[in-house]
């Protein structure tokens, strides 16, 4: 092999470790919280569009080895900025732009930000910038219409929380077990005189914001139930966290 092919392909894999993902294994958050823990825990929350993304550059070495071949490593230090201009804050200090910072090694670097998104960021205040982590309800604003609702009516009226997971019950060899969804469904909640839905991700999490009052919630896969219906009691400023097990063929 020669030295030119031999720096092309150690090239080629320290670019291949430098680009590779993060493993999600070492941020399992055991559930994520309700939006009012997240906003209480948070030091800022606000909702933003991501106007610039500042990577840091490789730091490449070079090193010369025995047998006359060389050796070229590279690794990117320092953080990554994500600057966000800011639509609304709901927590924290006004600005017209924040900087969210990942060091390269907290769970905040699992946030797929790109430009021109909009984003509801539950934050930390940190040297340099905020940190936001991804067990702290931290979405997409196209996937926080309940964190929203509760966000911007919080002062103006009654209302509570009812959140949780969906699990799916299948029969398997070893029989009966309870798994994540792998599909978006539809929880709703019908008291006397209002109903309200929303759509669980696709693991199986779900929040709905409700007005106090007597409920009977439910899961609906295209339109036909497929859970048993619960009784909840929704108090203003209080949360219930419910388990629902739907139920249907594949």
């Amino acid at each position: 092999m020669t030295i030119v092919r031999c720096v092309h392909l150690v090239l080629a894999a320290a670019a291949v470790m430098l680009w590779e993902p993060a493993s999600a294994e070492a941020c399992s958050c055991g559930g994520r919280p309700s939006t009012a823990a997240a906003a209480r825990s948070a030091e800022i929350v606000f909702v933003g569009t991501v106007a610039r993304i500042d990577r840091p550059k490789p730091a490449w070495q070079s090193r010369q080895n025995a047998d006359g071949t060389v050796t070229v490593t590279g690794n990117a230090s320092g953080p990554t900025f994500f600057l966000f201009d800011i639509a609304e804050v709901f927590k924290g200090p006004s600005s017209v732009q924040v900087a969210v910072v990942h060091d390269g090694h907290s769970c905040g670097g699992l946030f797929p930000f790109k430009t021109g998104e909009t984003w509801l960021i539950y934050g930390r205040e940190e040297v340099g910038g905020v940190t936001a982590d991804i067990c702290s309800r931290t979405r997409l604003v196209s996937e926080a219409e309940q964190d929203l609702l509760y966000l911007r009516n919080a002062e103006a009226r009654p209302q509570g929380i009812v959140h949780g997971e969906v699990l799916r019950r299948r029969t398997g060899p070893s029989g009966e077990i309870l798994q994540a969804l792998f599909e978006p469904l539809q929880v709703l909640a019908a008291s006397a005189a209002n109903r309200f839905v929303t759509t669980t991700d696709q693991w199986g999490p779900f929040e709905l914001v409700l007005p106090p009052g007597d409920y009977q919630v439910w899961v609906e896969r295209g339109g036909k139930a497929v859970s048993a219906g619960s009784a909840v009691r929704v108090a203003h400023g209080e949360e219930t966290k419910l388990q629902l097990v739907a139920e249907y063929p594949d």
